[in-house]
């Protein structure tokens, strides 16, 4: 890994201005003084992933750095825009856990991409796959706007062995946390082994 990439952001601005938005207070509060690894936009995370994960909606993505020589812990903060015509079909209209949940995975799938370049992440778990909205907002059934409605997704590498890491990602809309996964599986399969895979026989 070549820590040649990271550089350290002064202020939130720098970062606000990657996005092209201002971030909400508490990722703003999160991320103002975290090592920014790599900045990627949606071309670079294609070229990088080499295949196309469910509802990729991210536009961009800031990967933090924050151990020394390790991965464990490394966060990512991607954002991206859903539409009406996204949650089209889906319960009204509206925006439901599952549709979030495509998109927390993608999400890890695209960090891991970037961290482990020769391999390529795969999702084969999710476990406590769940909304967190409290108070007054959980009982409120979410459409996006009709300009769309930003989203943040972010993602914790929480460990690795082998070639299975696990992760927890989050979403969130504005200042609504709105899902998690809180144990999210991903395998790291040798690129190689997917551009030679077989056909299985009849």
């Amino acid at each position: 890994m070549d820590r040649n990439l990271v550089e350290r952001y002064a202020n939130i601005q720098q970062l606000e201005d990657f996005f092209s938005i201002k971030l909400p207070e508490h990722l703003a509060n999160e991320y103002e003084k975290r090592q920014i690894y790599l900045k990627v936009n949606q071309q670079q995370m294609m070229q990088t992933i080499d295949f196309t994960p469910p509802f990729l909606r991210i536009d961009k993505m800031a990967i933090f750095d924050t151990i020394k020589d390790s991965w464990l812990q490394s966060k990512s903060l991607g954002m991206g825009v859903i539409t009406t015509k996204d949650t089209s079909g889906h319960y009204n209209d509206t925006i439901f856990l599952a549709m979030c949940g495509w998109l927390m995975a993608s999400s890890a799938s695209v960090h891991l991409g970037f961290l482990f370049p020769l391999k390529t992440p795969q999702v084969i778990e999710a476990n406590k796959v769940r909304p967190i909205l409290k108070g007054s907002n959980s009982s409120i059934v979410w459409k996006p706007s009709a300009k769309g409605t930003p989203f943040w997704v972010e993602t914790v590498v929480l460990k690795k062995k082998l070639q299975l890491v696990a992760v927890v990602t989050r979403i969130t809309f504005g200042n609504i946390l709105y899902g998690t996964i809180e144990e999210l599986k991903l395998i790291l399969t040798d690129k190689k082994s997917i551009w030679s895979a077989k056909e299985i026989p009849l």
